[in-house]
């Protein structure tokens, strides 16, 4: 029987979920591995900018791989045809895919998966099979949502957040330098992780978030940092909503990533491995080491922006 009476625990709350109609997973990367096995899908076409953690559930459960290019604006390059039980692996990339795109990726390859990994407000296009996470956006240590009309003929077992939650914790009440190494760790862990359920504690969590306000600040500080560097930007982000962080694609970025890190202000490189596959003159290169993806979170204002700003002009070429 259940337990009785004994110390208070985590509070269960009442809300609804912004992707409460989804299959609520632990990891973006296992919504790709349900689909996998769901789907029996034998081959994927991967963008080559993307992190290595796609290319390892392919190699995990057997999926033949193989790259394409995207553009400078962030569209692919593909003009191969899908054959039965191949997928064309689609990424939003800083939310610059309109649903039209993916409608027209829809209607020409009629196999796509679309990661919305960086647009976790973009409603899916219907029919598409289309996968989110939760971390990227919010205060918490795993989860992913999965639109697909694919079912898995057994059952999942649920995934448990207790012991990867003390980085998240640690840096509400300390400092995120403070607990980095043990975020590190945790990601590094995940890459190991099966196909389960969402925690009880992430989902939990997912129920109270103000979406509305959440969504409201980041479009507003994302807008903020257009407007005010727009006009150095090498991506051309006009009439982009972007709610993820903000791409400034500038050619002296190490010197400024650095001047910005000095300053406690964090910027990563989205993906370095990415590098190590490519020329040094291909657009993939340039993004994974020019763009600086500026943070536009709901934790900040334009305060914390106008800070961001002031630093960046002072280092610009």
């Amino acid at each position: 029987m259940d337990e009785i009476g004994g110390y208070m625990g985590f509070e269960e709350f009442q809300g609804i979920e912004y992707h409460s109609s989804a299959t609520a997973l632990n990891y973006g990367r296992n919504c790709l591995a349900y689909l996998v096995e769901a789907k029996k899908i034998k081959k994927l076409y991967l963008p080559i900018f993307l992190c290595n953690s796609i290319q390892m559930v392919c190699e995990k459960y057997h999926v033949e791989y193989e790259y394409y290019h995207i553009d400078d604006t962030f569209h692919l390059l593909f003009s191969k045809q899908l054959k039965e039980h191949e997928y064309l692996y689609v990424v939003n990339y800083y939310g610059t895919l309109s649903d039209e795109d993916i409608m027209n990726y829809l209607d020409k390859w009629k196999n796509i998966i679309v990661d919305h990994t960086q647009d976790f407000f973009r409603i899916p296009v219907k029919g598409v099979d289309t996968l989110y996470t939760c971390r990227k956006y919010f205060g918490v240590c795993d989860g992913a949502y999965l639109y697909t009309n694919a079912i898995l003929d057994r059952n999942l077992g649920r995934d448990y957040s207790n012991a990867r939650m003390q980085y998240v914790l640690g840096r509400f009440e300390k400092t995120a330098s403070e607990y980095y190494e043990q975020y590190v760790q945790k990601e590094r862990e995940i890459c190991n992780s099966d196909v389960l359920k969402m925690s009880k504690t992430t989902q939990n969590i997912m129920k109270v978030i103000d979406y509305a306000t959440v969504k409201e600040k980041r479009m507003h500080n994302f807008k903020y940092l257009h407007s005010m560097l727009g006009k150095y930007n090498r991506i051309n982000m006009d009439g982009v909503e972007g709610t993820f962080s903000y791409p400034f694609y500038i050619d002296n970025a190490e010197i400024v990533r650095k001047k910005l890190i000095e300053n406690k202000i964090y910027i990563p490189i989205f993906w370095p491995e990415v590098s190590e596959k490519v020329m040094d003159d291909s657009i993939e290169y340039k993004f994974t080491n020019k763009i600086l993806p500026l943070p536009c979170d709901q934790r900040y204002s334009e305060k914390e922006m106008l800070m961001v700003i002031e630093l960046i002009l002072l280092y610009l070429e």
